[in-house]
């Protein structure tokens, strides 16, 4: 087969980056180019569009010497070609050339679609429904979507389940019919969503919606994950609510779903419980299974064809998040900021404890989104995310004064990303360093990542050049710009982060620019290059 090349650049000596070949739009008009740069941490592939503005995205391999737009009949109209170094059988090093294509993206078919120039360019499918919720398993590569689309509300048709299939239909304590209620239908019929769940394989992804399950009239899915619990084989567990009214009681379902062994088509249940309130957090820990109804947080075990509970947490409002990493565990309330607390088992006397070690200021009042946790090397931080847009990490540092860091998590920085992030995942990417990747309702993925010390001494003094030497759109401060907008508290929180996004700016400065700012800082050019290029063009930085 022929390959229609863009065309290759020759490499060029001594430069940070390794500019590759050029990029087109649709029409054929130059639109930027392709670089693989050099960088410790995740391998990536650069895409350049416009002035100084890079996309990044992640790619396997180690050494990746060149990359090519790639246009032919094997892979339609949008692939790529790759060379990259490894080694070979006798020991030394050889190329290696592949190509990378839609046809390469197991399970997708010929529904979706490789687009190299989305900021993060991606193999994307196309569904008919709104996805709501998302869980995936990516060691048995199980991928669990909750989708919804808009329907007319049907005034015969109760919300939730009726009262004959109601388990706690005897409950006498559940509103069901609101006090006032008026006998003529409304003018304009309410509409709401209808949520769906579907389960598949990666390997079968362009038949996703194979196994599904439609849930009860104004159920919404509010919680989501894979657990793996004795007693049951690999499962999603799924938390729902159903919110009809400030009159009504909200009602909550806690379900458990597996496709092993099942045929394609409607899904049922394994395991189901109706309760009383609608449960907003899904988890596991070790082998126990946490789950939040409300403010209330248990912590249940499977034995005897039942889930026995363990341990009790009262939160403060309502758990919106949460996240574990051994023993202890971060929750996220809907006003009350997070809660550090402990797992605490006993063998020797049975006794099983949720302990409350630390919590945000409670002064400062704070709706957390997802929290988790960030790691370098001894050093453990908890991350909280707000529905403004901010990042706040805080510390936790037993035997202090009393006044911060003991009872009170200790406010080491916030930092304002612009748009709110609901979603956070954790993954290593360096030896003894645990980043965190952040998912934005505007579609940008953000991620925070620890250095050391050195590093952001260094890094912190060239910003603080960069600010006051280059212009800015309306002469806006870009540090002043990420600063957190809420109100002042009485812990006012440090300046511990700092935008990678502005540091990327250094490596393509000219070069009398970067001199001057290099002796200012008395360092040498190659010695500050070397030690900011990590950080700027990691694809995590």
């Amino acid at each position: 087969v022929e390959h229609d090349f863009l065309g290759l650049v020759k490499d060029l000596d001594g430069s940070p980056y390794r500019p590759v070949s050029p990029l087109q739009d649709a029409l054929g008009r130059p639109s930027g180019a392709v670089c693989a740069p050099p960088h410790s941490g995740l391998p990536a592939l650069w895409i350049g569009a416009k002035r100084n503005r890079f996309f990044i995205h992640p790619f396997p391999g180690k050494t990746y010497r060149g990359v090519a737009p790639l246009s032919a009949a094997c892979v339609a109209s949008g692939g790529f070609f790759s060379l990259l170094e490894s080694e070979a059988a006798e020991g030394g090093s050889g190329t290696v050339a592949q190509v990378s294509s839609p046809a390469t993206v197991e399970g997708l078919g010929e529904a979706g679609s490789f687009d190299l120039r989305q900021s993060i360019p991606c193999a994307r499918l196309t569904i008919k429904k709104k996805p709501s919720w998302m869980a995936t398993q990516g060691s048995e590569g199980l991928l669990g979507v909750a989708v919804s689309d808009m329907v007319v509300e049907l005034n015969d048709v109760p919300a939730g389940p009726g009262m004959e299939e109601d388990p706690l239909s005897e409950d006498w304590s559940i509103i069901r019919e609101a006090p006032v209620k008026s006998p003529e239908p409304p003018a304009m019929p309410r509409v709401h969503s209808r949520y769906e769940l579907w389960i598949e394989t990666s390997k079968e992804l362009s038949k996703l919606g194979r196994y599904h399950f439609s849930f009860d009239n104004e159920e919404a899915v509010l919680s989501m994950s894979w657990v793996t619990l004795p007693g049951f084989p690999l499962s999603l567990a799924v938390g729902t609510g159903v919110n009809t009214g400030e009159d009504l009681t909200c009602r909550g379902r806690l379900m458990l779903f597996t496709i092993k062994d099942k045929e394609p088509g409607i899904l049922p249940p394994v395991y189901q419980r109706s309760l009383r309130s609608p449960v907003t957090v899904v988890g596991q820990s070790g082998s126990n299974f946490i789950h939040a109804e409300g403010f209330k947080l248990y912590v249940e075990k499977w034995e005897n064809s039942s889930f026995n509970k363990l341990a009790l947490f009262d939160g403060s409002l309502c758990m919106t998040s949460m996240s574990n990493i051994k023993n202890f565990m971060l929750f996220g309330d809907l006003r009350k900021g997070v809660d550090f607390c402990q797992w605490k088992e006993e063998p020797s006397t049975g006794t099983r404890t949720i302990r409350r070690l630390s919590r945000s200021p409670p002064s400062m009042n704070m709706t957390v989104l997802a929290c988790e946790f960030v790691i370098h090397q001894k050093s453990l931080g908890l991350v909280a995310l707000d529905h403004k847009g901010n990042v706040h990490l805080y510390q936790y540092t037993p035997h202090s004064d009393g006044r911060e860091g003991d009872q009170i998590l200790r406010s080491c920085a916030t930092f304002a990303m612009g748009v709110p992030c609901r979603s956070a995942l954790r993954l290593q990417t360096d030896p003894g360093v645990q980043s965190l990747l952040m998912a934005s309702g505007t579609g940008e993925i953000f991620c925070c990542r620890p250095i050391d010390d050195q590093a952001y001494r260094t890094i912190t003094t060239l910003l603080g050049m960069l600010f006051t030497r280059l212009p800015f759109r309306c002469g806006l401060n870009p540090r002043a710009y990420r600063s957190d907008a809420s109100r002042g508290t009485l812990l006012a929180p440090r300046k511990n982060i700092e935008d990678a996004v502005l540091l990327k700016s250094f490596a393509f400065l000219s070069q009398p620019l970067q001199n001057s700012i290099a002796e200012k800082m008395r360092l040498p050019l190659p010695a500050l290059m070397r030690a900011t290029v990590p950080y700027g063009s990691n694809v995590l930085g």
